[in-house]
């Protein structure tokens, strides 16, 4: 008898695994389909579709912010493999993974200083709104490093151009974000 419970509990869990992951490969897709139209939005008009974003697109921001931090030390991972991997090796773990860490609490502490001024300036901004939004205007620096991570990839070395003008684009964002909080 206790065989035929064991058997009959093991057949039920097969199945209840199956629609577990489905589920979850259907969030998924749903996901990526909304990150997708989130930032063909926010290319095609960054700054007033960015302003108008709140703790709703927060998965969006996150995402975006993800790739933006992944991408700079992936993208100098293949430009030192390409250029130096007949003399050294390039450690994956210290040129992506520390990096990548690193920028995670870079980020997260400039997010931290903005909401910070905009408490200041009696701003009703919640943190989550204030990080959504600050994923939500890195979409334009965040397409520049895809590219110049692609032309790392091939070994071109202009990738440098697009390197830079993602990271000058970077730069605008901390006072884009402050203003698009400003009560008009």
């Amino acid at each position: 008898q206790e065989t035929a419970t064991v058997t009959s509990n093991n057949s039920s869990a097969t199945p209840l695994s199956t629609i577990n992951s489905q589920e979850y490969i259907g969030k998924g897709k749903v996901i990526v389909k909304q990150y997708f139209s989130f930032f063909l939005t926010m290319l095609k008009k960054p700054v007033s579709a960015a302003a108008g974003t709140n703790k709703i697109d927060l998965t969006n921001g996150l995402i975006t912010t993800a790739l933006f931090t992944l991408f700079i030390p992936l993208m100098v991972f293949f430009a030192l493999k390409n250029m130096f991997n007949d003399y050294i090796t390039v450690s994956f773990l210290d040129v992506v993974l520390k990096p990548f860490f690193i920028f995670v609490i870079y980020i997260g502490l400039i997010v931290a200083v903005i909401f910070g001024v905009l408490k200041i300036a009696k701003s009703s901004a919640s943190f989550l709104d204030v990080t959504a939004r600050f994923g939500s205007f890195l979409v334009l620096p965040t397409t520049l490093l895809a590219v110049a991570l692609i032309l790392s990839l091939i070994g071109s070395n202009s990738y440098i151009f697009f390197l830079l003008l993602g990271l000058m684009c970077f730069s605008f964002i901390i006072p884009l974000i402050i203003c698009s909080y400003k009560e008009l």
